[in-house]
Order: C-alpha cells, then structure tokens, then sequence
C-alpha cells in the first residue's frame, strides 16, 4: 500500500465517522496500456522482474463496494481486493500473445527508465509521487501482491 493511501486511512479512522477501506493493489485494466508497445514492438515494459501480482479487475472492486454499502457488519474493517491468482508480467505476455495469436514479451526496465517515462508522460503530481515511490520498492524488490482470497460478499 502507498505510504499515503495509509495516512488518509487513518486519518478516516481517526473521523469518529463509519468506515471500511477497501484496498487493491493493481487493477487488471491497467494493462490496457501496455497496448501501444505491443501494437508497435510487440512487447511492453516495466520493472516488476519476476514478481507477480493478483491484479483486480475493477468492476469486481465495484461489486465489493456495492456489498460492503449494502450488506452489514464491515464497519472498522478492511479488505484486500486482488485476483484469483498471482501473474508475472511474463505470464501476462503470454496470455494477451495467446489472445492476439502472436508473442508478446515483458521486457523489464530499470526502475530509474520506467519512472522517467512516467514523468514523460505527466503523470499527475501526488499520483506520479506515489506510483514513483512504488516502482523503487516494489520494482527493486521484483515483487508486488499476493491474491488476497474471495472479494465480500
């Protein structure tokens, strides 16, 4: 989680007013834009090595949202919304080469060239800082998220 999503979490918790946080770490529509380079190399790039990720799709963390309003007892608590099952980026390539019928690689890229990228593309201030801060420890470390298990129902 990004230092600052916490900081607004507790500031929430600190409110006296209902909450439930509901957390997710890499939504799978993200992977939409890895479609230029694709298009046009044949590949995307980024800097996660060979860690993986339980990417979310976001209408399933909708649906959580819908439960947690709609349903009782998730005051005060919090849940991690991931995927079914934790994928390298390697393992992403080939899935979308395997719908495209044709190879698409992960290149991985040095954190320092994927932040600098990030600014080329003016990414919003507080956003581009935490993305940037996120892609030096998790990048660094080739690792991002484990599935988290079944969203709420």
């Amino acid at each position: 989680m990004f230092r600052r999503h916490r900081e607004i979490e507790e500031q929430l918790e600190r409110s006296g007013l209902a909450w439930t946080h509901l957390r997710s770490a890499f939504f799978m529509q993200n992977t939409l834009g890895f479609g230029p380079t694709i298009r046009s190399q044949g590949a995307f790039f980024a800097c996660m090595k060979r860690g993986r990720v339980a990417m979310v799709d976001v209408r399933d963390v909708a649906r959580a949202a819908v439960a947690v309003l709609a349903g009782k007892g998730h005051e005060g608590k919090a849940y991690e919304l991931t995927g079914p099952e934790a994928l390298s980026l390697h393992d992403v390539a080939d899935r979308i080469g395997a719908v495209l019928r044709q190879q698409v690689l992960y290149v991985d890229q040095p954190p320092a060239k994927v932040i600098s990228a990030l600014l080329g593309n003016e990414v919003p201030g507080v956003a581009g800082q935490g993305s940037r801060r996120s892609i030096r420890v998790s990048g660094v470390r080739g690792k991002w998220l484990r599935s988290a298990g079944t969203l709420p129902r």
